[in-house]
């Protein structure tokens, strides 16, 4: 009877040690599978980061490249503005002086048509009222002039302030650093951004 009872006690311990040894593989294979699957959801979000992390540079760039055309264009009309004010001051210079001698002209050599200095006072008047006009565009000019160089040089600011925090970026300025997001066409209050 001992027999028999050590034999169910050794049937017995080595069923447990088998049921041991199968929940032991059951719970290594699900851990496995367990950990496998953790480090697949960390490769794909890190893969997913990554990706977003490469749109977000690649909209920051084209939204640059947007910035920097906005730029060369105001740069571009600032140039023509400049050149047509410097062309109509020239032509109102050359207008004054040749009103001015004129009126020197009307001055000192009186003639036999010259119907008196009643004209002379109209001359002088009416040369006096065009240099006025001349000066009032020339003044229009140079405001419109100064404001956008101003708007120019603000979003020169603008533009360096971004490549500054690009090119400080740990890819050597191939890549924004992480969590630094510019704002999505918000330029500087400073200037206001015409288009044309």
């Amino acid at each position: 009877m001992f027999a028999a009872f050590s034999s169910i006690k050794t049937d017995l311990i080595i069923a447990a040690l088998a049921l041991a040894c199968a929940g032991l593989a059951v719970w290594s294979y699900g851990h496995n599978q367990y950990r496998d699957g953790v480090a697949d959801g960390q490769t794909a979000m890190r893969e997913q980061a990554q990706k977003d992390l490469d749109a977000a540079v690649e909209k920051q760039k084209a939204e640059d490249a947007s910035v920097r055309a906005n730029v060369e264009s105001a740069h571009v009309q600032d140039v023509q503005r400049a050149e047509a004010a410097a062309s109509a001051a020239s032509a109102a210079q050359s207008s004054v002086r040749r009103l001015q001698q004129l009126l020197a002209a009307a001055r000192s050599a009186p003639s036999a048509s010259d119907p008196g200095p009643g004209r002379l006072i109209d001359d002088a008047a009416e040369v006096s009222r065009r240099f006025s006009e001349c000066v009032g565009q020339y003044q229009q000019v140079a405001a419109g002039a100064e404001s956008d160089a101003n708007k120019v040089i603000g979003l020169q600011s603008y533009i360096r302030s971004i490549k500054k925090n690009v090119d400080r970026s740990p890819a050597g300025g191939g890549g924004l650093r992480a969590g630094f997001m510019l704002p999505a066409s918000q330029p500087p209050a400073s200037f206001d951004l015409v288009t044309p």
